[in-house]
């Protein structure tokens, strides 16, 4: 069994963190050799940025978020992603870059080819093999938050706009995406997203 990257993706309040950490559970009991990401976030320099982009102490412009979040990923690339691919660990990621084009490209409404471009660098060249987006209804978004930070605070216009992109990427690249009904009981979506993954 091949290795791969793979991304766990949705709008804010999808359950992407229960999601993963349910995931996390049953590939302990399968034995697959693996780590865990988040983003923004991981290793010291990944949670230092993650407090300038998430804080609402911090006024950040959308080009600004665009190169943190990309300058969390070259870290995250160098020091995680590239090693455990290279040793034939798979990675599981809560976010990747996929945000970034949902976000920051069509959410902020900033040019995506330029925002890939920009995180093309960044990872060099070590994109998600495979995407899990869990779908939530946008107006379901604020009841799942507990305590929303600076992104998860946008308006539902917003997230509208990223919920519409995640789809629209989705629809474009089929093959290496699976779309999973956030609504539905966890540990369903658990065996979906094993038995896709050939796990």
């Amino acid at each position: 069994m091949n290795n791969l990257y793979v991304a766990i993706e949705g709008i804010d309040g999808s359950g992407k963190s229960t999601f993963l950490k349910e995931l996390v559970s049953s590939l302990d009991e399968k034995k697959l050799d693996f780590i865990t990401l988040r983003e923004p976030g991981h290793g010291k320099i990944g949670e230092k940025i993650r407090e300038l982009l998430l804080s609402h102490e911090h006024e950040v412009s959308r080009r600004t978020e665009v190169l943190l979040f990309a300058a969390n990923r070259a870290q995250l690339s160098s020091d995680e992603i590239k090693p455990a691919i290279d040793s034939g660990k798979w990675v599981f990621s809560d976010r990747t870059v996929i945000s970034s084009l949902a976000y920051q490209a069509l959410g902020r409404e900033l040019n995506i080819k330029e925002v890939r471009d920009v995180n093309e660098f960044a990872l060099d060249g070590i994109w998600p093999d495979k995407v899990i987006l869990l779908n939530l209804p946008v107006e379901k978004v604020k009841d799942r938050q507990v305590v929303a930070d600076r992104i998860g605070s946008s308006d539902i216009e917003f997230f509208n706009k990223v919920q519409n992109a995640y789809l629209k990427i989705a629809n474009e690249n089929k093959a290496s995406y699976l779309i999973l009904d956030a609504e539905e009981e966890i540990n369903h979506n658990v065996e979906k997203a094993l038995d896709w993954l050939g796990i």
